[in-house]
């Protein structure tokens, strides 16, 4: 498990090569939000998902949401409709997940696109969703710092770690993203960072 201290800003290109050839390998990183740090990996690679679950000690029924770089990637992981699109023209970049049937397959993804410059950084330079789950042990309080995490991680003494952690300083504390399924009639899942009246 390495340690990448960054600046709040982004990544150097150099910095930045590494982080996606980690992704593209199966890894996983650790990287800041615009709420909290978050456990990322290539959404389209099982097994990277199936490892992301193990470092949360998360229950396999339970989803996470994926990181976009706008909503042209949107739409490709997606069906897409003009719910979604009206929400995310008004609130993205920002702390809104859109929940919506899958391209393919007969489930849901929440798909968000975070206003945070080195996460956004990281997401257009990827072409690909990216697993975005706040980095927690399942059950323990978000993070808003890497020592918070790894104190979280040695607590459990976790056998699956991350492979990179992007270490950008403490976050401010703010509230998860608020996350709205749109499928049909539009439903408020969880009231977060953006207020939304439906």
């Amino acid at each position: 498990m390495e340690i990448l201290r960054v600046a709040p800003g982004r990544l150097t290109q150099r910095q930045l090569r590494a982080v996606t050839q980690i992704l593209h390998n199966g890894g996983s990183i650790v990287y800041p939000t615009d709420t909290t740090y978050g456990i990322g990996c290539d959404a389209t690679n099982p097994d990277a998902v199936k490892n992301v679950f193990a470092i949360k000690h998360r229950p396999a029924d339970k989803q996470m949401s994926v990181m976009v770089s706008g909503i042209s990637m949107a739409r490709r992981c997606c069906q897409w409709n003009a719910r979604a699109q009206s929400l995310a023209s008004q609130w993205w970049p920002g702390a809104l997940t859109i929940v919506l049937k899958q391209k393919i397959g007969r489930g849901t993804v929440g798909v968000r696109m975070p206003n945070h410059d080195l996460a956004l950084q990281i997401a257009k330079a990827y072409h690909k969703p990216i697993i975005t789950t706040s980095a927690n042990i399942s059950g323990e309080s978000p993070c808003y710092s890497i020592p918070s995490f790894l104190s979280q991680v040695k607590r459990q003494r976790s056998t699956a770690l991350p492979d990179l952690l992007i270490n950008a300083g403490s976050l401010p504390r703010r509230q998860p993203s608020t996350v709205v399924d749109v499928r049909k009639h539009p439903k408020i899942i969880r009231n977060g960072s953006v207020r939304i009246v439906i």
